[in-house]
């Protein structure tokens, strides 16, 4: 049985370029699914305020982006909505998840930090 690499202990800094590296790394580039997005998910999420990963017909989602649209509405937010079976969104559902250790949709990022899906982080 084949032995996978030494993962470094990831410290703690205000920068998190080093982490979403090291996740990306962890196998490679690749995995199961072809394709990392770590680093497309590590871009997104400095390039907005607000960066939401939603799914279609997702009851906390559409919860969540209304507290945005409501309460938030002149912060600059941008929402990647997932609703296909496509390769490349099943590869990026499980980048999401081993980026934030959250299971479930919404995975809200306010300047970079995951802060959960929950109402109650807004």
């Amino acid at each position: 049985m084949p032995t996978l690499p030494e993962v470094p202990e990831y410290e703690e800094e205000n920068d998190y370029t080093n982490y979403f590296t090291l996740l990306s790394n962890r196998n490679g580039p690749y995995n199961s699914y072809g394709y990392s997005y770590a680093g497309y998910i590590e871009r997104q999420i400095r390039m907005y305020p607000i960066m939401m990963y939603t799914l279609v017909q997702c009851i906390p989602c559409e919860r969540a982006k209304h507290v945005l649209a409501v309460s938030y509405r002149d912060v600059s937010s941008h929402f990647l909505e997932l609703g296909g079976d496509e390769e490349w969104q099943r590869q990026l559902k499980v980048d999401l998840q081993r980026i934030t250790g959250a299971l479930t949709f919404p995975y809200i990022f306010l300047c970079g930090t995951y802060i959960g899906g929950l109402l109650q982080e807004l």
